[in-house]
């Protein structure tokens, strides 16, 4: 006998499935997540100088800019360009421990992934400051991120840029962190537990639009260096972009680099529809370089539900932060320049 299965069933079969993984990774949690270690307001486990917070001040020198667009048909040009243009890279002195941290979600090549050129050579800008370079992420559960670097040319890219490490973070420890106003993460969330012993990170994400989200670029990187049952925790939330926003009270960047040598402008993270953009941008400050990339979006033909960037979910959540240094009005008038 042939039993058939409506849709309507199908549907609850599948939400019942889901309240299953969510209470599966609570209990996980609960049980297995380890003490939170709080963090203090504007305390921050990395990107920070001395324990204390580096929430940039408004640029005086008239040569750094808060946030630089530059397009070039050579990825390297493109890179070395906008970083120097945002202070080419200032905070590093020698002996420094750096995180260069890609978007390494899948094996997929770029878009879905930073282009392996983009981030050697982010490497080899940060190696001519005389730091100690770690190249790491953690991929989605589905893969292993070594092998997931190696698949999409990122590990020989940056062994050969000079990284002095690569690693795939699901093969190292975790610690729990609460940050003091997060308002949505009740029991914090986990991160490498080497996290707190580096001294800046930089950030290489990738210009692409996301179907869950709207958009993953500068705000959404940081996700990669949180465990992954706590990502299932706020993809099953209502106040999922709230979530992801306070994942920044505890890792800060010193540095964004977006890689838009090509970028999808529908779809993503793992396909969609693609855009010869090759334009790359850089900023020390996480909202500056969302709004911006969120227009440069724009400006190639993605489609958002909303009219300007300031309404995109995840901006908004990361604005009622105070985690800028910048105001609405300042970075609007970079929007003007792209």
């Amino acid at each position: 006998m042939v039993v058939k299965i409506s849709k309507k069933m199908k549907i609850s079969v599948s939400v019942l499935l889901g309240f299953v993984i969510v209470g599966a990774v609570c209990a996980y949690q609960k049980l297995f997540g380890g003490k939170a270690q709080n963090l203090k307001q504007n305390h921050f486990i990395v990107g920070r100088e001395n324990g204390t917070p580096t929430i940039p001040e408004p640029v005086e020198k008239e040569e750094e800019r808060i946030v630089s667009v530059y397009y070039s048909d050579n990825i390297a040009q493109g890179v070395d360009e906008v970083v120097q243009r945002t202070g080419n890279m200032d905070f590093i002195t020698p002996g420094d421990k750096v995180l260069v941290k890609p978007n390494v979600n899948s094996d997929d090549p770029a878009p879905a992934t930073t282009h392996p050129e983009a981030v050697a050579e982010v490497v080899r800008l940060a190696k001519a400051k005389g730091a100690y370079i770690i190249v790491g992420d953690r991929s989605n559960p589905n893969w292993k991120t070594i092998s997931a670097m190696k698949k999409t040319g990122i590990y020989d890219a940056v062994k050969n840029a000079g990284a002095d490490e690569i690693v795939g973070f699901e093969d190292e420890e975790w610690v729990r962190v609460t940050p003091e106003n997060s308002k949505n993460w009740k029991n914090g969330f986990r991160v490498p537990k080497r996290l707190a012993e580096v001294d800046h990170l930089i950030s290489v994400p990738v210009l692409h639009t996301h179907s869950i989200t709207g958009h993953s670029l500068a705000i959404k990187n940081i996700v990669g260096l949180i465990d992954p049952a706590d990502r299932m925790l706020f993809h099953a939330s209502k106040n999922r972009d709230a979530m992801i926003a306070e994942i920044s009270l505890a890792i800060k960047p010193d540095l964004t680099v977006i890689d838009g040598t090509k970028a999808f402008i529908r779809g993503g993270p793992s396909a969609g529809t693609l855009a010869d953009t090759k334009v790359y941008l850089s900023s020390k400050d996480t909202l500056t370089a969302d709004v911006v990339g969120v227009a440069l979006l724009t400006k190639h033909g993605a489609n958002f539900t909303w009219s300007n960037p300031w309404e995109s979910g995840l901006i908004k959540s990361f604005v009622s932060l105070n985690l800028s240094g910048y105001s609405r009005e300042r970075i609007g008038k970079e929007i003007d320049n792209i």
